[in-house]
């Protein structure tokens, strides 16, 4: 068996081959290592994204849920009055923010994430001695459709598909 020493002590360096070869190694496992990154920081976002939106649409529904709920007056409509009846609760989309107005007092409870925003109301059932009415209101926020029993409505809503609610609670 030839000693290892005498082999490699009788050569003077590194062959243009052998040096292109451990370039090539090095470029893919540089390649492989910018992969694997590049994919994991994608998935990482995308994810982070997801997250953002369930939370937001959670947000959304507890808010919609503890706002209307027990409604006992909600209208909907195209456009915010001029000038605002401040015995009425709004809910609407501005710029991307998904606006409160509770009298005088205006507040996000989204803000710079909702992408749309559509109510519309399926009458779920409505009772002749009473004249209690309840009604499903659907809404898409970020093409996410959900839906909200309302109760205790007294009277008939004929409005449909329309991008702001005005509520008086009880």
């Amino acid at each position: 068996m030839p000693d290892v020493k005498k082999i490699l002590g009788k050569e003077d360096g590194l062959t243009l081959v052998e040096l292109l070869t451990v370039i090539g190694i090095i470029g893919l496992m540089v390649i492989a290592f910018y992969s694997l990154v590049t994919f994991s920081l994608t998935g990482h976002n995308q994810a982070q994204n997801i997250a953002q939106r369930q939370s937001d649409f959670n947000l959304i529904q507890t808010y919609f849920k503890n706002e209307l709920a027990n409604a006992i007056e909600i209208h909907m409509l195209d456009s915010l009055p001029d000038p605002l009846d401040n015995n009425y609760n709004y809910i609407y989309l501005d710029n991307g923010s998904l606006i409160l107005r509770e009298g005088t007092t205006t507040r996000a409870i989204v803000e710079n994430r909702v992408d749309n925003l559509l109510f519309s109301l399926e009458e779920a059932s409505s009772t002749n001695h009473n004249s209690l009415y309840k009604y499903i209101l659907v809404y898409t926020v970020n093409d996410i459709e959900s839906s909200l029993i309302l109760n205790n409505i007294n009277y008939d809503i004929s409005d449909n598909h329309k991008t702001i609610i005005a509520y008086r609670k009880p």
